[in-house]
């Protein structure tokens, strides 16, 4: 059984570095040896497979977090996906671009979901064996969802309820069998799907997991409190959140923090609900990519984060180092974020004084608070006060964790009029409020292979 698994991880991997990752792959091979839970949790348990190369980069690096230098720019010109990516162009994964970064790789963690769920559905156990059944089922149904939903902030429309079923989303790819048509579901579709199965996940994982990189309950409410943020229903986001928090509260205090150290943060730490990291893009933060001046400046001298998160180099350029995943891009969900998911919906429902008491309980474990010079707690004056100093330490908290492009364009619905630019070369790209390419062109060869519509320009 070892060896099946070992063959299938190698014709995956292979599948990584070919076009024939791709949706409509004809060949099917077969595969056997899954015959347990046990041998279906051991395909779940490769997290290089399956919380690591699966996970997306492109909105992270499409957002306004970093930049890069013209030398550094320059550098990256032999890969067009890249550049592309970088001033938001027409084709990333044109020739010269690699078409399995992002779509391809979320696409193959897709497929060990569904080949782990048709295999669990062949099995006969014993009603010992059910518990672990039940469990690897909706681990996989809850990874399943987290690559959609990451598929579906990048490549899809900002959610829209007014238009949301008859707006593009994503192929929701339910079949391990390559021979099935890859078709664009809706975006209600897509969102449908995506929160139906975790919700489903719910009823068949324990509250909390036997290690951080398996979901469990609390993760799980984490993924529901995203998935409504991103779709603008604040009062399911916050509920979902604070269920999550009822099982787990705790939080990192900065203050205790190894601020020179070259990493910080364990990688381990109590915050964690579900570890999931990616490699990265090179120009992203962890490689040559710099943060971004303005948003550095933003944190003020008592704001730990400043020297947890950030170092400062020898050519006076910033560059990131707070990564909950060290030498990879935590992209997984702890409970800072989750204290901020629950105080902007409380803040949204005019709620100022509980919005700003989850705000309060994050920010003592972030700025300096020792008896000689205690934490002074952040106040408003209303409700839409207390929602700008949320979002204003969301943005700092939630620092590469593939969060911003998300919020870019759920705020935008809203009228927040973020504009973003780059000047490369001597020009300037912009990026206007709700523009089409904030939905980010899927890879030419998928268009071309499966018949599916391009997303509008």
């Amino acid at each position: 059984m070892r060896q099946t698994i070992y063959l299938f991880l190698l014709f995956n991997g292979l599948l990584l570095s070919s076009c024939k990752k791709f949706l409509d792959k004809k060949d099917n091979p077969s595969y056997s040896g899954v015959d347990t839970p046990s041998d279906a949790q051991q395909l779940l348990d490769d997290v290089a497979n399956v919380n690591i190369s699966p996970l997306l980069t492109f909105g992270e690096c499409s957002s306004d977090n970093c930049y890069l230098t013209q030398a550094a720019y320059d550098n990256n010109s032999y890969n067009q996906a890249n550049t592309d990516t970088y001033t938001w162009g027409r084709h990333p994964f044109a020739a010269g671009g690699d078409e399995t970064e992002d779509w391809g790789a979320a696409y193959s963690g897709v497929l060990i979901m569904n080949i782990t769920l048709e295999e669990l559905g062949k099995m006969k156990v014993s009603a010992a064996e059910i518990k672990n059944l039940d469990n690897v089922k909706g681990s996989a149904l809850a990874f399943r969802s987290w690559y959609f939903w990451q598929l579906a902030t990048a490549f899809a429309k900002s959610y829209n309820e007014e238009t949301a079923a008859a707006d593009m989303g994503i192929p929701l790819r339910l079949t391990a069998n390559f021979n099935a048509p890859s078709l664009r579901s809706t975006n209600m579709e897509t969102y449908t799907k995506i929160i139906e199965d975790l919700e489903t996940a719910l009823h068949l994982l324990p509250e909390r997991p036997a290690i951080a990189s398996r979901p469990s309950k609390r993760a799980v409410y984490g993924m529901l409190a995203n998935v409504y943020l991103s779709m603008r229903q604040y009062d399911k986001a916050g509920l979902y959140a604070d269920s999550s928090l009822q099982l787990n509260d705790e939080l990192l205090d900065f203050n205790t923090l190894d601020a020179t150290a070259k990493r910080p943060i364990s990688q381990f730490n109590k915050e964690i609900s579900l570890y999931m990291s990616t490699l990265g893009r090179p120009f992203s933060p962890m490689y040559d990519g710099f943060v971004d001046t303005l948003l550095y400046n933003s944190y003020v001298a008592d704001d730990l984060r400043k020297t947890v998160f950030f170092r400062r180099n020898a050519n006076n350029t910033i560059s990131f180092k707070g990564s909950y995943g060290e030498s990879y891009q935590f992209v997984g969900l702890a409970n800072g974020e989750m204290y901020l998911v629950k105080a902007e919906a409380e803040a949204r429902a005019g709620n100022t004084a509980k919005a700003m008491n989850d705000l309060n309980t994050l920010m003592q474990n972030r700025m300096v608070n020792t008896a000689a010079h205690p934490f002074v707690p952040f106040a408003a004056s209303s409700p839409q006060d207390a929602l700008q100093k949320i979002l204003t330490e969301r943005r700092k908290e939630l620092v590469f964790r593939d969060r911003r492009w998300m919020d870019i364009k759920r705020l935008n619905m809203e009228n927040a009029n973020i504009i973003l630019t780059r000047v490369v070369n001597g020009q300037t790209y912009t990026l206007m409020p709700n523009a089409n390419r904030y939905a980010i062109p899927l890879p030419d060869k998928v268009i071309k292979m499966s018949g599916m519509p391009q997303n509008p320009e």
